[in-house]
């Protein structure tokens, strides 16, 4: 409360074009304190969503946007698209789908692979197999880890996750002994980390609905751009980039058996260099760069 009021002060004194927001509690506290400092309505809005309403005052977000009519949603995947339209009256004309991106400086992928090992003491002579991101449960980080109980002839390390998911997470994999539990670190040192990799994954869930049809996951586009080959879970939202056999290695979510045959496809498939340079090839045009451009394209006419 009190940062939207300070935002609705400063957006009186330093006035905008359009506003973009993507955390709903707070884009209808700026509005109503904006309204209520002002007795005018707020300029164009970019909101960005990221999941459906979670609870009353989302959907009160949506419900005022309706009504000062001057907005604009950029969406995450199509998926969500289609639900915020049907499910909740959206127009067509007032959502944009863009995913989310990379930072193609930060991860390059011309990063040596023996030389990122030997920095984080990783056997050179044994596969490496790296999962960064974080350790909720539909992120599919139980099934990697039984994965990795049958996948012995290769190391499995997981970068990532909060203090409490970390806890639970290291507890679970204590008795594995090809799986290292490197826990939190800096976003520089994980495309550090990606580079060490022999394979990259993303065993996302098809339990949960956020996993199945609305994320746009960071990592996917990181992954990409790192020139590593990416075994992912065949899910909507992540078939919506990669495809199989062609810039990934897609497997049965929540089925440890796929995902470990996945990850020893990706390790001996002869055609594996194609696979990653295409997926860098199609990286490309996820830059945060690209995003913004694209964006300002949709909504520059309607401002």
């Amino acid at each position: 409360i009190t940062s939207a009021w300070k935002f609705a002060n400063h957006l009186k004194k330093n006035p905008a074009d359009f506003w973009f927001c993507r955390e709903p509690h707070l884009l209808f506290l700026v509005c109503i304190f904006f309204i209520l400092r002002n007795w005018e309505k707020p300029p164009f809005i970019l909101y960005e969503v990221h999941d459906l309403p979670r609870d009353y005052f989302d959907g009160v977000t949506l419900w005022f946007l309706k009504k000062i009519k001057k907005f604009h949603i950029i969406s995450i995947t199509n998926a969500l698209t289609e639900d915020l339209h049907h499910k909740y009256n959206i127009p067509l004309e007032n959502i944009s789908m863009f995913p989310d991106g990379v930072n193609l400086e930060k991860f390059r992928g011309d990063l040596d692979r023996e030389v990122a090992k030997m920095k984080f003491n990783l056997d050179l002579e044994k596969p490496t197999v790296v999962y960064a991101g974080s350790l909720f449960a539909w992120k599919g980080v139980y099934t990697l880890l039984e994965a990795a109980k049958i996948t012995p002839q290769a190391k499995l390390v997981v970068v990532g996750g909060n203090e409490n998911d970390l806890k639970r997470f290291r507890e679970a994999a204590k008795d594995v002994a090809n799986v290292i539990v490197v826990g939190y670190v800096s976003h520089e040192e994980v495309s550090q980390y990606l580079a060490a990799a022999d394979v990259l994954v993303l065993p996302n869930s098809a339990e949960y609905r956020m996993s199945e049809k609305y994320t746009s996951p960071l990592k996917l586009f990181e992954y990409m751009a790192s020139k590593r080959p990416v075994v992912a879970s065949n899910l909507p939202s992540v078939k919506e980039i990669l495809k199989d056999g062609i810039n990934a290695y897609l497997v049965e979510p929540d089925d440890a058996k796929s995902l470990s045959e996945g990850i020893v496809k990706a390790l001996e498939d002869v055609r594996v260099n194609a696979v990653v340079q295409k997926a860098y090839e199609d990286v490309k045009k996820y830059s945060w760069d690209n995003r913004v451009e694209e964006i300002m394209k949709v909504i520059e006419p309607k401002i």
